[in-house]
């Protein structure tokens, strides 16, 4: 059931978008960027940070308009509801295949690092019903929970990342700015799509207790999270090299592996790193049930918010399992996030907007 106060405060909307772009995508992304721009990833990923910031702004902006409207409310509004069915039925699946993308290259990761002989399958749904459970207790509950599992993700990565400067051979970067003006561009792009997650802003706005802060704070939860990959990037590359990097599945993980914590009497430190990647999985798993269910919700306009969690929850479990080419998941994941996301983040809300303006629609702007 939902919280009778379902409001939550700016603060608490900044960490759970952070942690929703966080997520997986940042034990892939030095070697994403770096297949493009080799030593200089980190410069890749400080220019998908600005995109992202570009289109965070632009769809905050949106909401700010429409500020206690649903998606599919507002944009019915600026352009009919059979427009916005289409638009919203493009969000679901948006939100369906991101999520299960994710689902099935993390419990990979699980399977692979922590549990050997236990089947995909189980790592997926253990994962999916622990997460529906906190997406049926509402948006207040997340927001407390995200508050609490932030901790728990990043004073330890920060521990050892810090740890890891100081084994590390910065000379492996240099020379910088070496790249052409394309191979930037395109590696930007490449790690732009770490920020898929960004479809929640869309979503979320309705929650915030002073959406006068909204856009000031989607600005600065991107920036953040962009500025620390880029630094986990610039690191990473660092200690094993751009051709190293490539040649890593999980270059990240890896790094975090070898880097030896001060004192530490762990046997498996990568299984205790993995750990906090679990939580973070977590918390974009939630998000995505969450927010899809409250999208179909708001079309349908009624039924209890526990069936769509449960209908959703099959959904992602079903498409995880299909996923079971490994080598195609991350072609298929860029491939999507081309149509789907790109979609989501720049072309629609940019349109609703200047329709929105041009119509002269909206009920309180808070600029």
């Amino acid at each position: 059931m939902f919280s009778a106060n379902d409001k939550i405060s700016t603060r608490q909307f900044q960490i759970l978008l952070i942690l929703e772009i966080f997520g997986v995508g940042f034990l892939i992304l030095p070697r994403i960027s770096a297949e493009f721009v080799s030593h200089e990833g980190f410069i890749a990923v400080l220019i998908g940070t600005a995109m992202a910031i570009i289109c965070g702004f632009l769809m905050a902006s949106l909401s700010n308009i429409f500020p206690e409207k649903s998606f599919f409310d507002y944009a019915s509004k600026i352009i009919s509801k059979p427009i916005a069915f289409l638009l919203a039925l493009g969000l679901f699946l948006n939100i369906i295949l991101h999520v299960s993308f994710e689902l099935r290259l993390f419990s990979e990761i699980v399977k692979e690092v922590m549990l050997y002989n236990t089947p995909i399958w189980v790592i997926s749904l253990l994962i999916l019903l622990v997460s529906a459970y906190a997406a049926i207790c509402g948006m207040e509950l997340r927001a407390r929970l995200a508050e609490l599992l932030a901790l728990i993700v990043f004073i330890p990565l920060i521990v050892v990342f810090s740890k890891a400067i100081f084994e590390t051979n910065f000379s492996e970067v240099l020379p910088i700015f070496q790249n052409d003006a394309q191979g930037y561009l395109k590696g930007g792009f490449a790690s732009f799509s770490v920020f898929a997650g960004l479809y929640v802003i869309l979503l979320s706005y309705p929650y915030l207790n002073n959406k006068k802060k909204g856009r000031k704070a989607t600005v600065s939860a991107i920036a953040v999270s962009g500025i620390f990959m880029a630094i986990i990037t610039l690191i990473t590359i660092a200690r094993f090299g751009a051709i190293g990097v490539t040649k890593h599945r999980f270059p990240t993980l890896e790094m975090m592996n070898i880097t030896t914590l001060p004192g530490s009497i762990i046997e498996r430190q990568e299984a205790l790193m993995m750990s906090f990647f679990v939580v973070a999985l977590f918390a974009i798993i939630n998000s995505g049930i969450f927010f899809s269910s409250v999208l179909t919700r708001s079309v349908v306009k009624k039924g209890k918010h526990f069936v769509y969690v449960f209908i959703i929850l099959v959904s992602i479990f079903v498409i995880s399992l299909l996923l079971n080419d490994a080598s195609k998941i991350h072609e298929i994941r860029e491939t999507l996030f081309t149509i789907f996301a790109i979609t989501y983040m720049i072309i629609i809300p940019m349109l609703l907007l200047v329709i929105a303006k041009i119509r002269r629609l909206g009920e309180k702007s808070y600029d």
